[in-house]
C-alpha cells in the first residue's frame, strides 16, 4: 500500500473490500470486473504484466479491466472503488463493521449466463459449474471423466475453482480429479483460485496436493497471479 494514502481512505478501502468479498456472487460480471481492476490499482499500481492469452477469457476480461486505468493514482484508485460498492450497497459500511476485517480480495467475475440445456443432455462439467455435487458424483460414478474440459481447456476443478465452490472442489478430488490439470493456458485450478482470492478452495487444493510451483504459460505460479498479499502468503507458507 502506498505510504502517502490518506489513513483513513486507506481504512475505508480495506472495509470496503471486505464487504465486497461477502456480496460478490450476487453482484453483476460487470460491477465484479470493474471493482477488480480498481483493487488492483489501488494495491499494486499501474498494471505492467503480459496481456493473457485470448483462450483464457475471465483473466483477458480482468487484465483489460486493470490495464484500462492507465496511470491512476492510489488514491484515486480508492476513491473510485469506494463510489462503486456505494452504488451497489449504499448501507455497505454498517453491514461491512459486522464482518471479518483483514486484507481480502475481489472474488473473479463469474461466467455470464449460458445458454440453456436441458438437464438430461447436462454433462458432468455442466453441472460442476451450477455446484450440483449430487449430479457430479452421479455422472463420475456412472464412467464420466472428472476431467473433462471444454474449449478453454478448463475442467470441472477450474470452474469450481474460480466460482470458489469449496463442496464441488472436494467432491471432485475424492473423485480422483487431476489436481494439476492444466488449462489452454497453462494455468491449474489453483492459478484460479489464487487470482479470485477463494482461501477455502486454496486450503482444499493444496491438502489434495496441488502444485504450489506450477507454472503458466507467462511462467507465473498461483503466487504470481494472488490477489492479494494474504493469499500470497497462504501459497508460501
Amino acid at each position: 500500500m502506498a505510504s502517502n494514502v490518506d489513513l483513513e481512505l486507506e481504512a475505508r478501502f480495506k472495509l470496503a473490500s471486505t464487504y465486497v468479498q461477502s456480496v460478490a456472487g450476487n453482484l453483476d460480471s460487470k460491477v465484479l470486473l470493474q471493482l477488480y481492476g480498481l483493487y488492483k490499482q489501488a494495491t499494486v499500481g499501474r498494471c505492467d504484466t503480459a496481456q493473457p492469452s485470448w483462450f483464457n477469457v475471465t483473466a483477458k476480461q480482468k487484465w483489460e479491466a486493470w490495464k484500462a486505468l492507465g496511470d491512476l493514482s492510489t488514491g484515486e484508485a480508492m476513491l473510485r472503488y469506494i463510489d462503486v460498492v456505494t452504488r451497489v450497497g449504499p448501507e455497505w459500511e454498517d453491514e461491512a463493521r459486522d464482518m471479518p476485517t483483514g486484507w481480502v480480495s475481489v472474488s473473479c467475475p463469474l461466467a455470464e449466463p449460458e445458454e440453456q440445456i436441458e438437464d438430461v443432455d447436462k454433462s458432468l462439467l455442466d453441472w460442476a459449474k451450477e455446484g450440483r455435487v449430487d449430479r457430479v458424483r452421479q455422472l463420475a460414478e456412472g464412467g464420466a471423466d472428472v476431467n473433462q474440459w471444454d474449449e478453454m481447456g478448463m475442467t470441472s476443478l477450474h470452474w469450481a475453482a474460480d466460482r470458489g465452490n469449496a463442496d464441488v472442489v472436494r467432491c471432485l478430488l475424492q473423485l480422483g480429479v487431476d489436481v494439476d490439470f492444466k488449462d489452454a493456458d497453462g494455468q491449474t485450478a489453483l492459478h484460479y483460485a489464487a487470482s479470485c482470492g477463494h482461501e477455502s478452495v486454496i486450503r482444499l487444493l493444496l491438502e489434495g496436493g496441488a502444485d504450489p510451483d506450477a507454472k503458466d504459460s507467462e511462467g507465473e505460479k498461483p503466487v504470481d497471479v494472488a490477489c492479494s498479499p494474504d493469499i500470497a502468503e497462504l501459497l508460501t507458507a
